[in-house]
């Protein structure tokens, strides 16, 4: 076999350059901390950290998801416990102006307090977010919800939709709870029933708590209760029918229907009292209701029966919000789970990557020394070869 001259210098000058790429290969490897620089250098694995790089993504977007969700709800939760010492101050005020000792000059005063406590509880509650939006608003988050006409008349202008935030693969959390039905659609009375003495009774009735004592006999519809005499009463439902009779010894309950409603004082024949069921009274009204109690009515069987309505309903009011602190505190607490989970599969995602795709640096480092070695050993064979020729031995 016949080999050139040329032809071994080209074959050795190959080598050498085939040497210095690998070299040059590992020396990106080291610096750069990858052992797939290209997808052609292991097309398989390749694959497998893209995918693992677009689920590691997503997860962490999850992550800043519950984030935000968190921080949204958190200042829902503050809102709601600046509501509830609102509305226990409210309370506060309505029981101390129940009181006989009131002079008017001391009701002026807690309608004074109660008109600054209305403003404070409508500006909690067009409160907004980190971001701007209304946090009561539903999905129209630019909407004030809150707008007061006249007087103490408070209209919702935002919807009941309820803002979501995606905090893992098929898993909806709401970020939020429309003001409709925190503030607004508060059930009235006992929250199944309210009672109402007629405004035209000439007696001193006053009613005090109430409540379904009979959940079986409870059918949830109208009534009225008339007094045919001092000791003695009748319901009848909304079609006029008497279902119930009693006496009435000027202090007691008057119980019919599965309910039971506690009076005080004297009743006069033809007082009556209005039994309604599924009503609901939002929290400005209450509140808005006292102030007038207390500004307009004098002490009296008629301002004792408006105060207690109304204490009635701030009740309501602050177990619905106690409810909504509750659904805020499980989404939170939701989410924190589910925050620790994801950070626990990005770490699991970060190593599966680095398995893939990092480069083992000791045993890098070892190839990178074998890669010089022998690139030094071709090169001097190279200077070697390359300076023998026949002509040499011609002299």
């Amino acid at each position: 076999m016949r080999i050139s001259t040329v032809w071994a210098q080209q074959r050795a000058i190959n080598d050498i350059l085939d040497r210095q790429a690998s070299m040059a290969t590992t020396q990106q490897q080291l610096s750069s901390g990858k052992r797939i620089l290209n997808a052609s250098d292991d097309p398989v694995a390749a694959a497998q950290v893209l995918q693992l790089q677009h689920v590691d993504a997503a997860n962490q977007q999850y992550q800043r998801n519950i984030d935000s969700a968190s921080n949204r709800l958190g200042m829902e939760q503050s809102s709601l416990d600046q509501v509830t010492g609102i509305l226990q101050r409210v309370r506060t005020l309505a029981l101390q102006g129940t009181n006989g000792t009131q002079t008017p000059a001391d009701r002026t005063a807690a309608a004074t307090e109660l008109r600054q406590l209305f403003a404070q509880l409508v500006q909690v509650a067009n409160g907004k977010d980190a971001r701007g939006d209304s946090l009561f608003a539903g999905n129209a988050t630019n909407t004030t919800p809150f707008v007061q006409g006249s007087g103490f008349g408070i209209s919702y202008a935002g919807d009941d939709g309820q803002r979501m935030v995606a905090a893992a693969p098929g898993m909806q959390v709401a970020t939020g709870d429309p003001g409709r039905e925190v503030f607004m659609d508060i059930p009235a009375g006992n929250g199944r029933f309210e009672v109402q003495a007629d405004s035209a009774n000439t007696g001193s009735l006053v009613v005090g708590s109430n409540s379904v004592t009979d959940n079986s006999a409870y059918t949830g519809g109208d009534y009225t209760v008339t007094f045919t005499a001092p000791d003695q009463w009748q319901a009848e439902d909304a079609s006029g029918t008497v279902v119930a009779t009693g006496s009435y010894t000027g202090q007691g309950a008057v119980a019919f229907a599965g309910m039971q409603i506690q009076l005080d004082g004297t009743a006069a024949t033809g007082d009556t009292l209005h039994v309604q069921a599924g009503t609901a009274q939002s929290v400005f009204t209450s509140i808005g209701n006292l102030i007038g109690a207390f500004e307009n009515m004098p002490p009296g069987t008629a301002s004792s029966n408006t105060v207690n309505r109304q204490i009635e309903g701030i009740d309501q009011s602050m177990q619905r919000v106690l409810d909504v602190q509750a659904r805020v505190g499980a989404r939170l607490d939701t989410l924190n789970q589910q925050k620790t989970s994801e950070g626990d599969l990005g770490v699991k995602y970060q190593g599966a990557i680095s398995d893939l795709q990092d480069v083992d640096m000791a045993s890098a480092i070892g190839q990178l020394n074998l890669q010089q070695v022998a690139l030094q050993a071709a090169q001097q064979t190279y200077v070697k070869v390359q300076g023998m020729s026949l002509f040499d031995f011609l002299k």
